[in-house]
């Protein structure tokens, strides 16, 4: 795993990618990711076929109130990557555990990823729970990878969030999907 000081060296060779960057959400070990302005809520009004991932999303701007029951699909407002010698782990922070709701995200940040992260937010509880814009809600561990990864993300035929990034073009490109 490495250190703050390590991941400082990583940004500045340019093996990580983090941005936009914040050095108060540097941790000895990891770094704090911030809640985008942006989320998506279902509105599906017919059976979902995971599938074929025929749900549907309104766009909906932060601080937004997620209902009882209900769910909304968030994402970092930092880009994150990790080119050829690093993975990241993500974990919940710490202060989410004292918090009544249930966090749904990949846990791993593969070599050769560049991008927005993703999380379901559920509410469970019998009251509506309000989240809002800038809420550190995630945080993201570095690790050295020994030896050469073979195929990284970014060159895998089944990736499938590459249409806005490139892990050798760190140039910010909106999603159309998330800011319509």
């Amino acid at each position: 795993m490495l250190s703050d000081t390590e991941i400082l060296k990583y940004l500045k060779e340019g093996e990580i990618v983090i941005e936009p960057f914040d050095r108060n959400s540097l941790g000895p070990n990891s770094y704090d990711l911030h809640l985008d302005d942006v989320a998506k809520v279902p509105v599906s009004s017919s059976a979902v076929d995971i599938t074929k991932g025929n749900i549907e999303y309104d766009i909906v701007k932060l601080p937004y109130c997620i209902p009882p029951g209900g769910a909304i699909i968030a994402q970092t407002k930092e880009i994150v990557g990790c080119r050829r010698k690093t993975v990241g782990i993500l974990s919940e922070r710490s202060n989410l555990a004292r918090l009544p709701l249930i966090f749904s995200y990949s846990k791993l940040l593969d070599t050769g990823f560049i991008g927005k992260l993703s999380c379901a937010i559920i509410n469970p509880n019998p009251f509506p729970v309000v989240i809002h814009p800038n809420y550190r809600f995630l945080q993201i561990m570095f690790f050295h990878v020994e030896g050469e990864v073979m195929i990284p993300y970014d060159k895998r035929k089944s990736s499938k969030n590459l249409s806005q990034f490139s892990i050798n073009d760190i140039v910010f490109k909106p999603d159309v999907e998330w800011r319509q």
